[in-house]
């Protein structure tokens, strides 16, 4: 048996609904370096996810030398499948170094995805969002049950007030040695939740009516 290689491009996987995938190649200046660690959340607040990369490789085989073109990168979904770099002067992500694992999390409290990014023998770098008036999020955590404490596996779908779902996965891992936390957060923008479908990992579903507008809430499984 004899396997090759057939493409080199970073890019996403688009699941048809149907049991298929089709592979899709990102914008060129996501091309530049390997990407390692991967985040996908909704950094603006439109309600369609955009993507982060944490890039660099600084230790290949000695032949091939020091793929380092990339300060990282954040891509703008734009709700087809598509994504368009955001350079870096704009974003704020500015990693040079061998940049490897990224997670996201909510450092300050604020209820905005922060981002953490390590790098191969250099430092951990934070990164706040910069707070925002047109934005507003939900951040929602689990309470499960027996060792599954923090609902790993579970599926939230958020129904808003003009009909819209949007749906999240709590997930253990996240890209290259990382993982972010457990909590998911939702824009609240210019719509309202009225409720919170959670499929938990045992196969129980569970419906949360939201009455009133809340910044944080914590979901338990009965």
């Amino acid at each position: 048996m004899k396997f090759s290689i057939i493409e080199l491009n970073s890019g996403i996987f688009i699941n048809d609904g149907k049991g298929s995938f089709k592979f899709k190649k990102l914008t060129s200046l996501a091309q530049l370096a390997p990407g390692y660690g991967i985040i996908a959340q909704d950094f603006d607040g439109d309600n369609i996810a955009d993507l982060l990369l944490a890039q660099n490789f600084h230790w290949p085989q000695v032949e091939t030398g020091r793929m380092s073109g990339s300060m990282s990168l954040l891509l703008k979904g734009n709700g087809d499948a598509s994504f368009d770099a955001v350079w870096p002067h704009e974003s704020g992500i500015i990693v040079p170094d061998d940049a490897k694992s990224a997670c996201m999390t909510d450092f300050n409290g604020d209820s905005f995805p922060d981002i953490v990014i390590s790098s191969n023998d250099g430092p951990v770098r934070g990164f706040s969002m910069t707070n925002n008036k047109n934005i507003k999020n939900c951040v929602v955590s689990l309470q499960g049950k027996d060792n599954n404490t923090q609902g790993i596996g579970a599926r939230i779908i958020a129904t808003y007030d003009d009909g819209l779902k949007v749906t999240k996965e709590i997930k253990a891992g996240s890209g290259y040695l990382s993982q972010s936390t457990a909590k998911v957060f939702f824009s609240i923008n210019s719509r309202k939740i009225i409720n919170l479908e959670v499929n938990w990992p045992n196969g129980e579903s569970t419906n949360h009516p939201i009455e009133e507008e809340k910044k944080d809430l914590t979901l338990k499984q009965p």
